[in-house]
Formats: C-alpha cells, sequence, structure tokens
C-alpha cells in the first residue's frame, strides 16, 4: 500500500492542527466533515453495500441447521455426568400447565449450567482493574506461545493502513511507524480497543495450546479404550472448546470494526462509503486490508468519469459548433461536408469580396 494512491484520494484535507469542541467527544459520536464521497458516490456504496450484505446472509444461512439431534443428545448427556459427578446436579424443574383447561404432558425445563465456583473466582480476578495479574506466570507464557500468530490474526493488533490514516493525519505523522489518533478522546477509545484485542489474541493463543492438550487426551482415551462415559466426557469438552473459540473470533473481528470506525469515523468520508468500508470482509492480520484500498480508487475513478460527464453536459451549444474562419480564407468543402453545394462554393468568393471592400 503506497501513501502516494491515498494522497490521490483526498489532496484537500489536511489534519487537525488545533484542538476543537468535537475533538473531546467520544469517537463514536464524531461527524465526519469536508465530504468527498457524497452525492452520486451514495449510489456506488450502496450497490457495494448491497452486494457484501446478501454474501453475508448466504453465510450465515448454511450454519443455520448446524448441529444434529444425536450431537445435543451427547453434550446434554455428558453435562448431566460431569455434573453428577462433581455433586452438582439436580432434579429437573417440571414446569406445570398454564390454564386449567389444557392438561397435556408436562415438559422438563431445559438443563440449566450452575455457575462454577472455580471458574468464577478465576473469571472475576481481573475485573475490577483489568491491569492487575499482567506479569504472567512461566506456565501462562507457555500455554501463550503461538508459531506465526501474526497470520492468523493473534498476535498484537494490527497497524492502521497508510491510505486511511492519510485521511486523519499530517503526511509526517502517517510515515509514523505507529500512528495515533489525533483527538484525545479518539486516542483513548483507540487504545482501550488496541488493548482488548490483544487480550483476546493472548487468550486465542492460550486456547490453541487448549485445543492441543485436548485432542490429544481424546486420543489417549480411545487408545486406551476407556469407558464410554470417559469418552462422551471428552466429546463435549472439544464442543465446548470449539464453540468457545468460533465465539472468540467473533469478538475478535468486532473489534476490529470497532477500531475501524474510530478512524473512519475521523475521516471526510461519506456514511455510505464509512458503512462500505466497514461491511468489508475482516482480513487477519491487517485493519482494512487491499480490499478497501480497491473500493475506495474504484469510487475515485467512478466520481471522476461522472464529474467529466457533467461537465461536458454544461457546455454550450455555441461552443461545440466550428469557429468561422479569417476573413480571406479559402475554406475546403471537405471542412463542412462531402457533397458539393452553392451555399458552401459561395462562401470563399463572399470573404474574399468583403476583403477587397474593407
Amino acid at each position: 500500500m503506497k501513501l502516494q494512491s491515498a494522497e490521490k484520494l483526498i489532496p484537500s484535507v489536511e489534519a487537525p492542527t488545533t484542538e476543537s469542541p468535537m475533538s473531546e467527544e467520544d469517537v463514536m459520536s464524531v461527524t465526519a466533515s469536508h465530504n468527498q464521497f457524497f452525492g452520486d458516490e451514495e449510489e456506488v456504496f450502496a450497490e457495494l453495500h448491497s452486494q457484501v450484505s446478501h454474501n453475508d446472509t448466504d453465510d450465515t444461512g448454511c450454519g443455520s441447521t448446524e448441529g444434529s439431534q444425536s450431537e445435543q443428545e451427547l453434550v446434554m448427556r455428558a453435562l448431566r455426568a460431569a455434573l453428577a459427578r462433581l455433586g452438582l446436579d439436580a432434579a429437573p424443574v417440571v414446569t406445570t400447565p398454564t390454564s386449567a383447561f389444557i392438561r397435556g404432558s408436562s415438559q422438563p425445563s431445559p438443563l440449566t449450567i450452575p455457575p462454577s465456583r472455580d471458574y468464577i473466582d478465576e473469571f472475576q480476578k481481573c475485573w475490577a482493574n483489568p491491569k492487575s495479574l499482567t506479569h504472567h506466570t512461566s506456565a501462562s507464557r507457555a500455554l501463550a506461545t503461538m508459531q506465526d500468530a501474526d497470520t492468523f490474526g493473534l498476535g498484537q493488533m494490527p497497524k492502521v493502513d497508510p491510505f486511511i490514516a492519510s485521511f486523519v493525519l499530517s503526511p509526517d505523522e502517517v510515515l509514523r511507524t505507529n500512528v495515533r489518533c489525533s483527538r484525545p478522546q479518539c486516542r483513548i477509545t483507540d487504545d482501550l480497543l488496541i488493548q482488548a484485542y490483544n487480550t483476546a489474541a493472548r487468550m486465542g493463543c492460550i486456547g490453541n495450546s487448549l485445543s492441543h492438550l485436548m485432542l490429544a487426551l481424546s486420543q489417549s482415551l480411545q487408545a486406551s479404550g476407556s469407558d464410554t462415559m470417559s469418552q462422551d466426557l471428552s466429546d463435549a469438552s472439544l464442543q465446548a472448546v470449539a464453540f468457545m473459540t468460533r465465539e472468540l473470533g467473533r469478538l475478535m473481528s468486532t473489534l476490529m470494526q470497532a477500531r475501524q470506525q474510530v478512524w473512519l469515523a475521523q475521516s471526510p468520508l461519506s456514511k455510505a462509503c464509512r458503512r462500505t468500508l466497514r461491511d468489508l470482509p475482516v482480513v487477519p492480520g491487517q485493519l482494512f486490508g487491499p480490499a478497501a484500498q480497491q473500493t475506495l480508487e474504484r469510487s475515485v475513478q467512478v466520481n471522476q468519469t461522472r464529474q467529466q460527464i457533467a461537465d461536458l453536459r454544461r457546455v454550450p451549444p455555441s461552443r461545440l459548433q466550428f469557429r468561422q474562419p479569417p476573413i480571406g480564407q479559402v475554406l475546403q468543402r471537405s471542412e463542412f461536408s462531402t457533397g458539393p453545394t452553392d451555399v458552401h462554393r459561395s462562401q470563399p468568393q463572399r470573404l474574399e469580396r468583403s476583403h477587397r471592400v474593407d
């Protein structure tokens, strides 16, 4: 990604040099001004937004039938067995009919999982102060080690793309290694999102180690010929890891979109443009990615083409006609018409006659 292409997108926008009342507001409510991609560009971004939304709908519809009845029964049976072994099982609560006129068979309520004291204790250790326990133990560092974590989106928060930073910052600030928001409140929000993403990424690396441990445990149970209940507990644990990992990926993707909004809200891009850029697929290891730059470049080309067409339509018809030649100049018939006419033959003579009179 080159900075030169970003400068072509909006050459007239410069980074704010003085702090304004708008800079003290939260970044999520910042309204962009000096709109360049407004007007005709709304149609372009609306079309791109509809295509992206349609693709997202198709993707989400494929997983709606996920999980068969047998898998649900396996998980429920394993959970009941785990709770019974820990002495946490409770009799299911049977719901009573809501009406005296309806006397059908009573259905038991869904299984509710009681909170684990050990889990809640670990969960709330850093709740009051997120900066507590930041000095990780050697075991924690070992579990959080992952090869090529940045490639899979489990490294540090990606840097802001230069072509986006050029909308908000001055050219000198864009060239810095780690760019930061110019507005104080936006910078605070941006830093909090970076901390949240880095924490989630560390959790993802630990989850990667957990998946290896769980898969190795499952294979060991199968090789040792353990009982069916142990196999069910192992399989249910693997499913829990899979579902938790999926939600973690959703969380990290949302954090990426939130940081995108932080920078897009400070830019002079139109509402349709910002919506289209936010709806682009999140690329692991990149904040915006090449697709966002291509979308902006395409919008600039479309805007320039439409502006040229509009300028041609505004030209007066008289400027599009042929100019009258100087007096005394003999005109060729081929310049006006392919066929000889009396008007064309007499026109040079009239011009020469008027010249002699003068």
